[in-house]
């Protein structure tokens, strides 16, 4: 640093032999000023909604799947099963 190089911090870091020792310094390294105020739960619970909303995406597609089955078939009934699943999971988040 005094030379006007860059410092390698990662370097740094992985000279560090000790686990704990190296967390504590790289929690030094760390600036979290831009995290003040966010409720970590909150994003958390909207995140697994979001991951969960996007998992019942596939129920266009089997609603497409199903016009193509002839309504006494096997495949239908599992089509069906499927559609009533996805759909009580989404009134479950909602």
């Amino acid at each position: 640093m005094q030379d006007g190089k860059d410092v390698d911090w990662g370097l740094l870091l992985d000279q560090v032999e000790v686990l704990e020792e190296r967390s504590r310094l790289a929690a030094l390294f760390v600036s979290d000023a831009h995290l003040e105020g966010i409720n970590a739960l909150k994003m958390f619970d909207d995140l697994r909604i979001s991951k969960e909303r996007e998992a019942l995406r596939p129920i266009n597609d089997l609603i497409k799947e199903l016009n193509r089955e002839e309504s006494g078939s096997p495949r239908y009934g599992e089509i069906m099963d499927e559609i009533n699943s996805l759909r009580n999971k989404k009134s479950q988040l909602i």
